[in-house]
């Protein structure tokens, strides 16, 4: 069974490498006999497409750090809400309340990391404005998480600063056409997890053992 299909928190580079490898797991398996074909084929093509993405952004410096401070900003807002979330499973009931009063100003902005660029920068400037209560200041503070705010406006301020410093059309399309092939290649990823694991359930885990397993250590050594 593939244990975890989520590889949003790493850097470009870094998924970049964990699929390339993950490919060649793939490849070396007998992909007709374990009915991963089509699966396979669909994430070989997100992968080459993301392939010349990011060989073209390494091509100019602005662009390959905007990919970077793009994953950052990313990675810290999704923390952010993954850390509130679960606060709502837990015993303490004040920390909870705390928690689903902050959702429910998060939530007014759906989906932040996988808008347009602009519209991006734009959604999380909003979203720390009507975080920027006393009410809500002292509910964040509460849950001790003022440095992860902190750390989503920075982010996102750095971001915007380098993204100024380029030539508005260049730095929307290269960016924007690397982290659309980059949803489309973590799509794909989590196809070809959940076809292996559909199929363990239905045939059994044995034909799938070697290659589960080598997969599984490829994503974990990723995300250490």
């Amino acid at each position: 069974m593939i244990k975890s299909s989520y590889l949003g928190r790493l850097k470009q580079l870094d998924l970049f490498q964990v699929i390339k490898n993950i490919l060649v797991f793939l490849n070396d398996a007998d992909l007709n006999t374990l009915m991963l074909q089509k699966v396979t084929g669909e994430l070989q093509t997100a992968f080459d497409a993301f392939d010349k993405a990011i060989i073209k952004a390494r091509k100019t410096g602005y662009t390959e750090l905007l990919y970077e401070l793009d994953s950052d900003r990313d990675t810290a807002y999704r923390g952010f809400v993954a850390f509130l979330k679960s606060y709502l499973s837990l015993p303490f009931p004040e920390r909870a309340a705390a928690a689903k009063a902050i959702l429910a100003i998060v939530e007014k902005y759906p989906s932040i990391p996988v808008l347009p660029l602009r519209e991006e920068t734009a959604a999380i400037i909003n979203l720390l404005q009507d975080l920027d209560t006393p009410e809500t200041i002292a509910q964040i503070a509460a849950l001790g998480m003022t440095e992860a705010v902190a750390l989503i406006e920075s982010k996102n301020a750095e971001f915007e600063t380098t993204y100024n410093q380029r030539t508005e059309k260049e730095a929307q399309v290269e960016v924007e056409v690397g982290k659309k092939t980059r949803l489309v290649l973590e799509d794909a990823f989590r196809n070809v997890a959940n076809a292996i694991n559909g199929l363990e359930a239905a045939i059994g885990e044995e034909p799938y053992r070697i290659l589960s397993d080598q997969i599984n250590r490829e994503v974990s050594r990723a995300k250490q």
